[in-house]
């Protein structure tokens, strides 16, 4: 942990340990923090913030080493370079930590979504990683995504934004896990011709779920027909309308 000592202003209320909170603004540099014991309530107000992700964490100083060594396992599974991790100051309140995100965390707020969670769950490690893993609901609810992000699969490819909210209803499905996330560098890989395929996929079935259903199957099954061995789309296949491409 830096050195550095961040004074902060005055607090509405004492935070109970694990609550979360923004920074004051450079145009209100004197404002009172507000705290937030709900983590989804903390990620809307990150959300609507354009500036700097950076936030503070309530811990307490005897728990605060636990939460560094936890979120170094972590990164050290994800594999995350040392300017792209999270980096810890203090506070002239001993038991508040500021947490400096870095460019990496807030890329997807899905993400930054699972850092707050993890560092929760940093302030039950006793030495046995995988128990303070799943120690909170939300890891526990998401298991599969959590291992997922860990094994470096950490870009959704979907647009949720809350990690529990997007990832609960699938606690049991690794295989939609597997679908969604996927290593960082694997999102610029997509062809322009699948790109463009899906796109007409979804403008022309609408609302209409059964109809979606079957364009991507039958999509799917056609790309697999027409990619190579490396299993890149066909070179024939240009930009075509769905009607042609799906009969």
């Amino acid at each position: 942990m830096s050195d550095e000592v961040v004074k902060l202003p005055k607090f509405v209320y004492a935070p109970q340990s694990g609550s979360l909170a923004l920074l004051p603004t450079k145009s209100r540099p004197n404002s009172a923090i507000e705290w937030y014991g709900c983590r989804e309530q903390f990620h809307r107000a990150v959300i609507q913030r354009k500036l700097s992700k950076d936030f503070l964490f309530s811990c307490p100083v005897a728990q605060q080493e636990r939460v560094i060594k936890f979120m170094q396992e972590v990164q050290d599974r994800v594999g995350l370079a040392a300017s792209d991790r999270i980096q810890y100051k203090k506070t002239d309140n001993p038991q508040v930590m500021l947490i400096v995100v870095g460019p990496w965390w807030p890329k997807q707020n899905v993400r930054l979504s699972l850092l707050t969670a993890l560092l929760r769950c940093g302030q039950q490690y006793a030495g046995v990683f995988n128990t303070a893993l799943f120690s909170r609901f939300y890891t526990v609810d998401t298991k599969p995504a959590v291992e997922r992000f860990l094994e470096g699969y950490t870009w959704f490819l979907g647009n949720g934004s809350q990690w529990h909210q997007t990832f609960r209803n699938y606690r049991t499905r690794k295989d939609y896990a597997e679908r969604v996330l996927v290593r960082d560098n694997e999102v610029e890989t997509l062809s322009d011709a699948a790109s463009a395929e899906a796109k007409h996929i979804i403008a022309t079935a609408g609302t209409d779920p059964t109809l979606l259903h079957i364009l991507i199957a039958k999509s799917l099954d056609r790309f697999r027909a027409e990619g190579n061995e490396e299993g890149q789309v066909g070179a024939d296949t240009g930009p075509r309308t769905v009607r042609e491409k799906v009969a």
